[in-house]
């Protein structure tokens, strides 16, 4: 698995995760705060990776 994929990987599981935390909100009525701030990290981090390789391909490297 390439280096950009898995960045992609981590933005799908962090949406996950926001997902999960909704929907617990919705069901219990309690929001799952811990599961939103780590589904918010994953996906700002794969999103950066993912925009720092694409960057690095369009320079050449």
């Amino acid at each position: 698995m390439s280096q950009r994929s898995t960045f992609i990987l981590l933005v799908v599981l962090g949406l996950l995760l926001l997902a999960v935390a909704c929907l617990a909100a919705v069901l219990t009525g309690y929001f799952a705060w811990f599961l939103a701030i780590a589904g918010t990290a994953l996906a700002i981090v794969g999103a950066l990776g993912v925009r720092r390789i694409d960057r690095g391909r369009a320079d050449g490297d």
